[in-house]
């Protein structure tokens, strides 16, 4: 699905762009990065980007588990979003099960 408002998608893009200077910064504030991908999660899910707020919020769950390598893969999504939704795409790629024979 692409997001049919170019306001909206041009909104979102902004603010990918804006919170993905709290995911790179070293050394990372934590808490910070958090709220970040927390509120990422809900620009993603207004904007009709259901499969980047599904990512987002997998990896805000491996973070709350304690996994803190979840930070930089949430970065690279985020970078990647950015990418895709500004040449027109959806930020993230639907990847369903392929159906056996």
């Amino acid at each position: 699905m692409t997001i049919a408002d170019p306001e909206l998608s041009r909104l979102l893009i902004q603010e990918l762009e804006r919170h993905l200077v709290t995911l790179e910064v070293q050394p990372r504030d934590e808490t910070s990065a958090q709220r970040a991908i927390h509120a990422l999660r809900g620009s993603a899910g207004l904007a009709g980007e259901r499969e980047l707020a599904a990512a987002l919020e997998r990896i805000n769950r491996r973070i709350r588990e304690g996994d803190r390598g979840a930070f930089d893969e949430a970065a690279t999504l985020v970078r990647t979003a950015v990418e895709r939704l500004t040449s027109g795409e959806t930020a993230v790629e639907a990847q369903w099960p392929v159906p056996p024979d």
